[in-house]
C-alpha cells in the first residue's frame, strides 16, 4: 500500500510543480484560477476516502490471490480479472453519469469489485446519497481488511509450498483450529 501512494505522490507532486512553474507563462493569476476551480471539499474528502477504501480492498485481495497462487502466470489471468472487474464501471459511465441513481448505478456502487469506481463516478456527479456513501466505505474498508487478513494468513501457510497452488481449504482449516 505504502508503494501505491508513495506512486500517487510521485506523479502528483512533479505535476504540481511543473504546474507552478507554467503558471505565469500561461497567463493565469491566484484570482483565476480560485474562481475557475471550485472545490466542495465535502465531496473531495469523500473522494479521498473512497479512493483510500478502494486501494486497500484491491491491495488486500491481490495479496491473497499472490499468496494462493505459485507462479507468476497464473497470477496474472487472476489479475487480469480483478482488474477487468475494476474497469467495467469505465464501460457504464454514460448510463452511471445520466442516471446516478438507476439500477445499473445502484448495483455497481454495492458490488464490491466495482464499487469504487462507480462510487466515485457518482460523487464527481452529485449522484451519491450520504447513506450510499456510509455503505460503500463500511463495505469497502471491511473488504480490504478481510481480504488482507485472508492473504497474511494464506502466505504463513502457503509459503512452503513453492510449486503447487495452495489448497484454501487445508490452510484455512489447519489455521482456524491452532
Amino acid at each position: 500500500m505504502a508503494i501505491g501512494l508513495l506512486q500517487t505522490a510521485v506523479f502528483t507532486v512533479p505535476s504540481m510543480l511543473v504546474f507552478s512553474f507554467l503558471r505565469p507563462n500561461l497567463g493565469l493569476s491566484e484570482a483565476d484560477l480560485a474562481a475557475g476551480v471550485p472545490i466542495d471539499p465535502v465531496p473531495a474528502a469523500v473522494g479521498f476516502l473512497l479512493f483510500l477504501g478502494g486501494f486497500a480492498m484491491f491491495t488486500g485481495l491481490l495479496v491473497a490471490i499472490g499468496a494462493i497462487m505459485p507462479n507468476v502466470r497464473e497470477v496474472g489471468a487472476a489479475f487480469g480479472g480483478v482488474v477487468m472487474s475494476m474497469f467495467i464501471p469505465f464501460n457504464a459511465g454514460p448510463m452511471i453519469v445520466t442516471d446516478p441513481h438507476g439500477v445499473a448505478a445502484q448495483v455497481f456502487t454495492f458490488f464490491p469489485l466495482t464499487a469504487p469506481i462507480t462510487a466515485l463516478i457518482r460523487n464527481a456527479v452529485g449522484g451519491l446519497f450520504w447513506w450510499e456513501t456510509a455503505i460503500v466505505l463500511v463495505v469497502l474498508f471491511g473488504f480490504g481488511a478481510l481480504f488482507l487478513n485472508l492473504g497474511v494468513r494464506l502466505f504463513r501457510t502457503g509459503s512452503i509450498s513453492y510449486d503447487a497452488r495452495l489448497n484454501l481449504r487445508k490452510a484455512l482449516a489447519r489455521r482456524s483450529t491452532a
